[in-house]
């Protein structure tokens, strides 16, 4: 679960303390770097749009790094986090407003991840491995087909474009499932590399779309008691 900025037009202080600050840091270092080289405002905001999501998901990507190590799953994660982000790369889904929850969420789902592919290595034998690839593979492609890609508000998507990355996505998946084979099953690299594909693509649904919105106000009724 990856962030975003919030929409044009929601107003700076609606932002949460860390959104903001990570949006005045990166809006800063865009501007910055279009005026060294000449750029227009649009793209001023284009790259500050862009230097926001590069510094949480590299912040992301280290608490991530972390707490695998810690729990000695590393390379079961890190499987995970590489199936999950490359999926979306080309797919799109859901997001939420808050740095800090996409930072939890995706820390506590990847690390989850890596522990349960690791015990299921332990016991998941070819066939089976095979047969939930396979479905993988089937259910996957009927998601992708009908909601692949996922666009938010803050980054929607041309039709070109759209085209594009519904076969690009369809691609993947039929790349990843034909991987799967010759990935050693009791490294536990199957299992959690299985696992963050199932996510990845319950993230571009209607429900998980709705799950993030409601999360979002449950979130921002929080904070507005917190701060009252």
């Amino acid at each position: 679960m990856l962030l975003r900025p919030l929409p044009r037009g929601v107003q700076e202080q609606e932002k949460s303390w860390g959104s903001a600050m990570f949006a005045r840091l990166a809006g800063n270092l865009g501007q910055r770097l279009a005026a060294s080289l000449h750029l227009n405002e649009d793209a001023a905001e284009r790259a500050a749009y862009a230097l926001e999501l590069f510094f949480l998901d590299l912040l992301t990507l280290i608490c991530i790094v972390l707490a695998a190590w810690l729990a000695g799953a590393i390379g079961p994660a890190i499987a995970a986090l590489a199936t999950t982000a490359l999926m979306r790369l080309v797919s799109g889904g859901a997001h939420s407003e808050s740095p800090w929850v996409c930072l939890a969420l995706s820390t506590v789902l990847t690390i989850a991840f890596g522990l349960l592919g690791r015990t299921m290595g332990n016991f998941i034998t070819y066939s089976v491995g095979l047969t939930i690839a396979g479905v993988i593979f089937i259910g996957g492609v009927i998601i992708l087909a009908k909601f692949a890609p996922a666009d938010s508000p803050a980054k929607p998507i041309k039709p070109v474009q759209a085209k594009k990355l519904k076969i690009l996505s369809l691609v993947f998946i039929a790349a990843w499932v034909l991987a799967m084979p010759f990935v050693p099953l009791k490294s536990g690299l199957f299992g959690a590399s299985a696992l963050g594909m199932l996510w990845q693509l319950s993230s571009i649904t209607p429900a998980a779309y709705g799950f993030s919105r409601a999360l979002d106000r449950l979130l921002w009724v929080k904070e507005v008691k917190n701060n009252a």
